[in-house]
């Protein structure tokens, strides 16, 4: 897992994160649940006020599209509610890699001998092969300020590539980890 991208508005330092509504966009359920509820835990251990969107809206957030009307009085009941920002995160894409060792291999064992050959590929005989293949998820957080004078201003924004997770726990808690090691970093905590 590696921050691929980062975007930070020039008065970041001037924003202190204090009440947060998370919302986590993706299909699963259950998914989205369990990362706004991590993400939760740790900003409310470090001192911030943080609301998971299952918990803010009547029904789910993302059950429908949004017009600009919807928009304009969520944002309404998040100034009444004295949310100082709001933050999405979401998968925005994902890709099949093959480790370069593999391809160069592949490429450079196009011309050798039988026996060099078959030994190379006899691994495909067996029940056990497994395709060495992985996928990346392009995954992107973004941030944004809730107030009467900047209302929806983007205040930092992350892309992070997540590698072949396999448990959604571990992958979530070192997702929600790094957030909040940026938003340290950058001082918003």
């Amino acid at each position: 897992m590696r921050m691929v991208q980062e975007v930070k508005d020039s008065e970041i330092e001037n924003f202190k994160l204090k009440k947060v509504l998370i919302i986590g966009i993706t299909q699963d359920p259950s998914t989205r649940w369990y990362f706004e509820d991590e993400l939760a835990k740790k900003l409310n251990a470090s001192g911030v006020y943080a609301i998971r969107s299952i918990d803010f809206f009547e029904k789910s957030f993302t059950d429908a599209e949004r017009s600009i009307k919807d928009l304009n009085q969520i944002e309404q009941q998040l100034l009444a509610s004295n949310f100082n920002a709001v933050l999405f995160s979401k998968v925005i894409g994902k890709e099949q890699k093959t480790p370069i060792i593999r391809s160069y291999n592949e490429l450079t064992n196009r011309f050798i001998s039988f026996k060099e050959y078959y030994q190379y590929n006899q691994e495909l005989f067996k029940l056990q092969y497994e395709n060495p293949n992985y996928t990346v998820y392009h995954t992107e957080t973004a941030l944004f300020e809730v107030s009467a004078e900047n209302s929806r201003k983007l205040m930092w924004k992350g892309v992070i590539d997540i590698v072949d997770p396999h448990k959604k726990n571990i992958t979530v808690n070192r997702y929600t980890n790094q957030i909040l090691r940026k938003f340290k970093k950058a001082n918003i905590l």
